[in-house]
């Protein structure tokens, strides 16, 4: 299925089921966006590469691996790739989101931001904790923007560099 480039046709794949993990074994090409339409489902990163989710807006975004980029959105919680590949969840719009950022694998995870906006971390349980709406776990690697980033992390907790 392909509408082609250019133009305003975009060619879908919605995602209809509930509680479901959609793995992303590579990058679909022939798709522009990868829609949650059920509920509660997840969107995972490809095994063995790192992968990159950049949320853009509130729970949209894109996931990038070394090859290509795909727009996903709706989905609750997106997954890095497990294996040896690092796994980047960025978020670079100052609104709220919603989306559980879940860290795989042996490589780095890593949950940063971008943009003059002022964040508040809350790292409250080993490498797990939120920011800005968006929850965190298995990440073991935190970067503020350019703002004002506030960083609470409780005590007898820990993550790894911040």
């Amino acid at each position: 299925i392909d509408a082609g480039s250019g133009g305003t046709n975009k060619d879908i794949f919605e995602f209809t089921g509930t509680g479901q993990t959609f793995t992303v074994s590579s990058l679909p090409t022939s798709f522009e966006l990868l829609k949650d339409g059920g509920s509660g489902n997840s969107l995972k990163g490809s095994e063995g590469v790192d992968n990159t989710f950049t949320l853009s807006d509130v729970d949209k975004g894109n996931l990038s691996d070394s090859t290509s980029t795909i727009n996903f959105i709706g989905f609750t919680t997106l997954v890095g790739g497990a294996g040896t590949g690092d796994n980047s969840f960025v978020i670079t719009h100052e609104a709220d989101g919603s989306i559980e950022l879940q860290g795989a694998g042996t490589g780095s995870n890593t949950v940063s931001t971008t943009g003059d906006f002022n964040r508040t971390w809350l790292v409250d349980a080993n490498n797990k904790g939120s920011v800005e709406g968006y929850t965190f776990t298995g990440v073991d690697h935190l970067v503020g923007g350019v703002g004002t980033d506030s960083f609470t992390v409780n005590s007898g907790v820990s993550i790894g560099t911040i």
